[in-house]
């Protein structure tokens, strides 16, 4: 049985809501109610306890000397009101409050439970009980009563002893808050793209009666199982446990995500329409002040051609973590009044733990997150030239765990080009207005497009052959500075669940290093333009002479490494100089382009055709004996023979020179023996093929 003062700090409590406690002149507790589970478990921890005692252990000295009540924050964010009192010559200390009244220091201990100091603690015993206000004005205006008791009413029936003794706290989560009324001006008109809008209506007003306690025990138990889940888990058991006991066929579970409001859990029309917006945002005044004083907000559906009495109605119970709404309850059948209380003082009690879960999700994503990009990092670094946009592609695909991604690159006309893509119907180069419905579009905005439904925005839909597996896809830009270079478009997770803000947000991680790929890719494809520029002829197309006796050293060393055999021919077109002084030099300019595109298309991949010099064209012809070349030299001489020249035929010579690996090979001795033998060609009346024969026997006729 409670003695009278305990008695005292219980009704202090239940009128405040908060904690009410007693220490003597050595910091020891001698009497509470509803205190706050962590100052239970930190109080009486050997590493925090020194940190308390400059807090509440101070209370007393610090409050001596004060007229009246003094006010502080202690190291782990709880606000708490201390009054000195005496009694029988002892000097005594009660201290009201312990609650947190910022979001912030609730959130800074909820992160340093799960990954900081306080991880030693069990979860649910250091959150049993975690008293939260609205702000430091709820608790000031709550202690009027406090502060008018006397010492002897306070602390009179109190034995002093020499040690500390707590009484086993007890919840806050059964005081009763009111509902308070909300004026019904109108919110201004929101820019919302639906013909389905919800917007303020009437107002929950009713005092709250007191709650059965089989209730009280069966969101107890809901509570308790919330340890063993993850963040969108406890949302859906809430929404589930909710239906179940108060036959709610409709709801949402919305969580804070800079002002909106997105849904994390859902179930029944509110959940499969996804064209039902909420037209509020969670710092909308109205929201935070129902959420401040336990009220409910009802919204009405803003279609104007529908009669009032089929017009929908949606209740909003907002989940309060300090001064700021962090999720809210979405109830879209018909509420009671009874009903609208419990549901009321659910979400008050659901708040803390909901928070826990929340910010344990947030941190768990932060690290996930940050493995994955270390992850993407290290498979980029890996990607080389070969298959670049493929290979970019596959690893954002499967960092998204996305069966189907495309990668579209702008081009100078401001069309997009597809340059690689995965999954099914994977060929992207025959699509008529490549990006059309929405890449496009998404691309010139310079901001992501997360559609979790097509079905429910404006977007044509994609063709039947197309065989997407789900409604829901990333269309992502990748960006340049203030330039827009390429688009990402992904679809189709491998769950088949719909792609989330967490999505994007990993996706705005990796972007900066896709960025930087796709810009070191082009810069090196322009330099091998520039390189290919500098080695090639600019009339014929075909490489010169610099890059050809490079590559020709390079191959006779080959050659000798490996014993390969190879071969070399020279081209000269016959009785050139006549054909352009009868023709002109333009005239000789198109003939030449004709060989050297004949030549470019006769040969095999290997091969190396270049202009030599005027009328002379080189070819290098890897692994070739002497007896291939001439099949290849008579092969090129009859497609030329044959060709359609503008003015006249047009005609070649063509002299081979082979080696055998030999240490006295060299650039020089081999295009000397097939030059020799091109003037044997010409000798022989032009228009012919002629082979040097091996190197050796061309070193003794030349030397």
């Amino acid at each position: 049985m409670k003695n009278t003062s305990e008695n005292i700090l219980d009704k202090i409590a239940e009128e405040s809501g908060f904690a009410s406690v007693v220490l003597d002149d050595q910091g020891r507790e001698i009497g509470s109610s509803n205190n706050n589970s962590i100052c239970s478990i930190l109080y009486h921890s050997h590493e925090f306890a020194p940190k308390c005692a400059e807090f509440c252990g101070e209370a007393l000295k610090r409050s001596e000397g004060a007229e009246d009540t003094i006010e502080y924050h202690c190291h782990v964010g709880l606000y708490c009101r201390a009054k000195a009192l005496k009694h029988d010559e002892k000097s005594l200390v009660a201290i009201v409050g312990r609650a947190f009244t910022k979001a912030d220091s609730y959130r800074q201990v909820t992160e340093r439970a799960i990954s900081g100091d306080l991880q030693q603690f069990p979860p649910d015993q250091l959150f049993e009980n975690v008293l939260i206000a609205g702000s430091d004005n709820s608790l000031q205006s709550l202690t009027t009563n406090f502060e008018s008791l006397s010492a002897s009413e306070i602390a009179g029936t109190f034995a002093l002893v020499s040690k500390a003794v707590e009484s086993p706290p007890e919840s806050a989560d059964e005081d009763i808050l009111g509902i308070s009324e909300i004026a019904e001006a109108p919110l201004p008109p929101r820019a919302i793209e639906s013909d389905e809008i919800l917007e303020l209506g009437p107002r929950l007003d009713d005092r709250l009666s007191d709650l059965f306690p089989d209730e009280i025990m069966e969101w107890r138990s809901i509570f308790g199982s919330f340890l063993t889940l993850d963040y969108t888990q406890a949302c859906e058991l809430i929404l589930a446990f909710l239906s179940k006991r108060y036959d709610l066929d409709t709801m949402l579970w919305l969580e804070r995500q800079d002002q909106r409001l997105e849904t994390v859990a859902g179930l029944g029309e509110l959940f499969e329409r996804r064209s039902v917006k909420i037209a509020i945002s969670g710092d909308e005044p109205r929201l935070v002040a129902a959420g401040r004083d336990g009220s409910a907000l009802e919204l009405a559906e803003s279609r104007q051609d529908l009669p009032p009495d089929v017009r929908r109605t949606i209740s909003l119970f907002p989940v309060m973590i300090g001064d700021e709404v962090r999720s809210v309850l979405a109830v879209g059948s018909a509420v009671s009044r009874a009903l609208a209380k419990r549901l009321t003082q659910f979400c008050r009690m659901v708040a803390s733990r909901i928070e826990i879960l929340r910010l344990r999700n947030e941190v768990a994503r932060r690290d996930t997150l940050s493995e994955a990009v270390t992850k993407f990092n290290e498979n980029l670094q890996k990607i080389d030239g070969v298959d670049f946009w493929l290979h970019l592609t596959q690893v954002s695909a499967e960092l998204l765990r996305a069966e189907r991604a495309s990668l579209l690159l702008r081009t100078k006309s401001n069309e997009l080009r597809p340059m690689a893509s995965v999954g099914i119907r994977a060929d992207l180069s025959g699509e008529e207005k490549l990006g059309e419905r929405f890449a496009k579009r998404t691309l010139e905005k310079r901001k992501p497009l997360l559609v979790k439904d097509l079905s429910s925005i404006n977007i044509a839909l994609a063709p039947p052959d197309r065989r997407y597996r789900t409604d829901s896809f990333i269309s992502y830009p990748i960006e340049i500075g203030e330039r827009g270079i390429a688009i990402l478009n992904l679809t189709d997770k491998a769950d088949g669940a719909a792609f989330s803000e967490y999505d994007l947000e990993v996706l705005r991680a990796i972007t900066p290093q896709i960025s930087v790929a796709i810009d070191r890719t082009q810069l090196k494809e322009k330099a091998g333009e520039y390189a290919q520029l500098s080695v090639t002829d600019s009339l014929t197309g075909l490489l010169n002479r610099r890059y050809l006796e490079t590559r020709l050293t390079e191959e006779i060393s080959r050659s000798d490494r490996h014993s390969y055999p190879m071969s070399f021919m020279m081209l000269d077109v016959d009785e050139f100089k006549s054909y352009n002084d009868r023709f002109g030099h333009p005239a000789g300019d198109e003939a030449l382009k004709l060989v050297g595109h004949i030549v470019k298309d006769t040969l095999r991949a290997a091969d190396v055709a270049a202009r030599y010099g005027g009328e002379e064209f080189a070819v290098l012809l890897p692994q070739t004996t002497s007896q291939e070349a001439e099949v290849i030299a008579e092969r090129l001489r009859q497609k030329i023979e044959e060709a359609a020249f503008q003015n006249r035929q047009v005609t070649v010579s063509i002299g081979i020179a082979s080696c055998n690996p030999s240490p006295s090979s060299s650039m020089r001795d081999l295009i000397s023996a097939a030059d020799k033998a091109l003037y044997r060609a010409k000798q022989k009346g032009r228009n012919n093929v002629q082979n040097f024969g091996n190197f050796e026997e061309a070193r003794e006729n030349v030397h």
